[in-house]
């Protein structure tokens, strides 16, 4: 498994506006801002959650062991930048590899283990039984709809999912207020995860698979 650490973490991670949220909602004063970036906010993490990834824009140092075959799988993607492929301290010219950005690999036709870093012009070969462990220093992750900077828009589907998340989530404070009086308040939790869970399969093709 891939050692990985975050050099410059995301500065917002909101997969939706406030604005957004309040035009749906048909919202037109201030008053309910903070609880709306509550949820927002909520509807944001279950979704990274149930993806296993990170979707807005950080700066990451990675650590990926050079098997034999042709591809360096990355934590996170769709990658932005690669700064620097290094291995035993010395960066790897970006003629020796590709980059397949939404996927998050680096792909070398001759392979990442002794072969490679023969063709890179490493004239000493790697003792049998050692693994080279590549160093990856990569910006990856979406930009998202508050953001401003360049690079790949968040896809519109995680903005709709995160919508209608946070309209379970907004409404369901009132049922769920409504439900108890009546000491219904299981049917209540179960109908709201269960909506929850639907929406949230619209996801299951932005999971990394390996």
């Amino acid at each position: 498994m891939n050692y990985s650490e975050v050099v410059s973490p995301p500065t917002n991670r909101k997969l939706i506006t406030l604005e957004a949220v309040k035009t749906e909602l048909e919202i037109t004063d201030t008053s309910q801002d903070v609880f709306l970036l509550s949820l927002i906010e909520e509807a944001s993490s279950m979704i990274r959650e149930y993806t296993g990834r990170e979707w807005a824009q950080a700066t990451y140092i990675e650590y990926v062991a050079g098997v034999n075959n042709f591809s360096l799988v990355l934590n996170n993607f769709p990658i932005q930048n690669i700064e620097y492929v290094k291995v035993y301290g010395r960066e790897i010219d970006k003629l020796y590899y590709l980059v397949d950005k939404e996927a998050g690999i680096l792909f070398s036709s001759f392979g990442w283990g002794a072969t490679f870093l023969l063709m890179a012009g490493f004239s000493s070969p790697i003792p049998a039984g050692i693994v080279p462990t590549y160093e990856v220093k990569y910006t990856a992750g979406y930009v998202l709809p508050d953001d401003t900077g360049d690079g790949e828009k968040l896809p519109p589907v995680i903005e709709r999912v995160c919508k209608d998340l946070v309209k379970i989530l907004y409404f369901a404070r009132k049922r769920d207020d409504a439900v108890q009086s009546e000491r219904l308040g299981d049917y209540s939790v179960s109908y709201k995860e269960s909506k929850k869970m639907e929406i949230l399969h619209l996801l299951d093709r932005f999971k990394r698979v390996i």
